[in-house]
Formats: structure tokens, C-alpha cells, sequence
């Protein structure tokens, strides 16, 4: 989902932009210290490898960065600049990444302008962050309660083949099955110990 929002948001980003050379998404790596691109533009072009030196700044101050690039138009009489700009992406005092645009401008108030939008820009990256880290907490919420429901409810009979009866019940009823089976292991066989909306084995 991350790397699909994010490929639509730069591609959006790119157009409202009209000065974009080519741009990317950095994120960090599901459950690693380390970081990969999630989405360029143009998808199939482009030399992302100008991007490098800004991108490692921002990674290593976690802070917005302009640098000047190289000119690579065969036309030295070009009077635009090319530059890189790039700013993190930080929700909750997280650091999550970074965008970094290749950009053309003639002046510093077309520069300026550039910057401010992209800077405006990355906050909805980092509302989506936000929503996904709430969703995460949402649901590691519910499945916390509903195990504590369970173990509840198997506490609260009397006798042993009681609990296993509720607790299978309970539980098909929370998944949503036809029918939870629940068995022990011992001596290389499993043994029956209770299904679900059933007294008897």
C-alpha cells in the first residue's frame, strides 16, 4: 500500500511541479535499518543516481537539502540550473524517509517556490504514515482484547472439558468459522479435546 501511495503522490507531486527532472521516494525497510527506494518518476527513465549525494544528506542530518547539480544538457547556453532538493519524512518524531527532486530553475523565486511546495507536499506522505501507524495500533488493540476475552471466558467455567468447549466456541464465533476443532499433541497422535457448538466429541 506504502509503495503504491507513494508512487501516486510523486507522480501528482511531478505534474503540480512542472520544472521536475525526475524524483524519489526513499523509505525505510519494514523492520530493517536501512532504506530503499518505494517509487521514482519517470518510472522508466531517469538517472536517480543524481540524487544519491542529496538523498545520503538528508539521511544522515534529517534535515531539508539543496545542492546544485551538474548541468547535463548538451546546450551550455541553457540558462536554467539544475538542482536537487529533498526534504525527510518524519511523522511523530519518527524518521521514515525522504523525498529528493531533480529540478530546473532560472531564478531563486522559481527555486523558492519549488522548495515550499515540496516541503507542503511531503506532509501528506506523513498523514499517511500516521494512519497506518494508527491502523497498526488499532488492530494489535483489538486482537489484544479479544485473546483477553477468550481466556476470560475459558477462566470462568468450573471444569476443564468446560473451558475447552467455551473457548473453541468463542473462538469460532470471533473468526467467524463453521466450526474450531482443538487438540493436544502427545505420543505422535493428536487427540480430540473439543469442537466448537458441541457438548461432545
Amino acid at each position: 500500500m506504502k509503495e503504491d501511495y507513494c508512487r501516486y503522490w510523486l507522480t501528482l507531486q511531478c505534474a503540480i511541479l512542472s520544472n521536475v527532472v525526475q524524483g524519489i521516494v526513499v523509505l525505510a525497510e519494514s523492520g530493517k535499518d536501512s532504506y530503499s527506494p518505494s517509487a521514482k518518476w519517470p518510472e522508466d527513465s531517469g538517472h536517480p543516481e543524481r540524487l544519491a549525494e542529496i538523498s545520503e544528506q538528508i539521511l544522515e542530518e534529517k534535515s531539508g537539502m539543496l545542492v546544485e547539480l551538474e548541468n547535463v544538457e548538451s546546450d551550455s547556453r541553457e540558462s536554467f540550473g539544475n538542482y536537487g532538493v529533498g526534504y525527510p519524512i518524519i511523522a511523530d518524531n519518527e524518521f521514515y524517509g525522504l523525498v529528493a527532486l531533480e529540478v530546473k530553475a532560472e531564478t531563486e523565486d522559481q527555486l523558492k517556490y519549488t522548495m515550499e511546495q515540496l516541503q507542503w507536499g511531503t506532509s501528506w506522505i506523513e498523514v499517511m504514515l500516521r494512519r497506518e501507524q494508527k491502523k497498526n495500533v488499532k488492530d494489535t488493540l483489538e486482537r489484544l482484547k479479544a485473546s483477553v476475552d477468550l481466556l476470560a471466558e475459558a477462566l470462568s467455567k468450573k471444569s476443564y472439558v468446560s473451558a475447552c468447549i467455551s473457548f473453541v466456541t468463542e473462538l469460532t464465533t470471533y473468526l467467524e468459522c463453521d466450526r474450531i476443532s482443538l487438540g493436544f499433541h502427545s505420543n505422535k497422535k493428536i487427540k480430540i479435546q473439543a469442537v466448537s457448538h458441541s457438548s461432545r466429541v
